[in-house]
């Protein structure tokens, strides 16, 4: 029985290493692929995509993780994907009610680089998940759902492009990568962001 117990409890070990492990390495990756693939390929499009080999990276381990484990990871990156055009929709709405006082289908056009037709659309998926409020002739209103959904997603964002320029990554390059990575980081690694931001600036509060 002790056995048992104690192999459950090495299996448990086992499995939440291989997450946080898997994790790290999809970070890494992202950061390369969103940071430095597009610097890369700007400057030399034909050049091959090579990591740095003074880099003190640990070797990949090839062995395959637990299948449920490997399930939640590809599930993480899909909710990634569904929310991400959400929040970038909730936020621009919620940028253009602050700093104009509206938010209209011919402004989000503009500012998403879509064609009316498909914002349209889209406010309407919004409605219905209960993000905005539609009226005629009144422009978008958020909800308090869509507010809460904003004012994450401008704050999250803000960690995100200042931990970027912490490591020395030039204004524009930060906010644009920003953009992307912010949605497919977990809670835990924005911890680690601000952590960071903290320990590089310990007189702030």
């Amino acid at each position: 029985m002790r056995n048992t117990f104690k192999n459950h409890t090495v299996y448990a070990a086992n499995c939440t290493a291989q997450i946080q492990l898997k994790h790290t390495v999809e970070n890494h990756i992202t950061i390369f692929l969103i940071i430095i693939a597009p610097s890369i390929t700007q400057s030399s499009p034909t050049r091959v995509l090579a990591m740095p080999q003074d880099l003190p990276l640990s070797p990949m381990i090839p062995e395959l993780p637990d299948p449920l484990l490997q399930v939640e990871g590809f599930q993480q990156v899909r909710e990634a994907h569904r929310l991400e055009i959400i929040e970038d929709y909730v936020e621009l709405i919620s940028d253009l009610l602050i700093s104009t006082g509206e938010a209209r289908q011919v402004q989000i056009a503009e500012r998403m680089g879509v064609a009316q037709p498909t914002v349209a659309k889209m406010l309407k998926r919004l409605e219905v998940e209960g993000y905005v409020n539609l009226r005629p002739y009144q422009g978008v209103q958020l909800s308090d759902k869509g507010q809460a959904m904003a004012e994450y997603s401008r704050n999250r964002h803000q960690l995100v492009e200042s931990f970027l320029l912490a490591i020395g990554v030039d204004a524009d390059s930060a906010r644009r990568d920003a953009e992307g990575m912010e949605h497919h980081v977990s809670q835990a690694t924005l911890d680690a962001f601000a952590q960071f931001l903290r320990q590089a600036s310990p007189n702030q509060s």
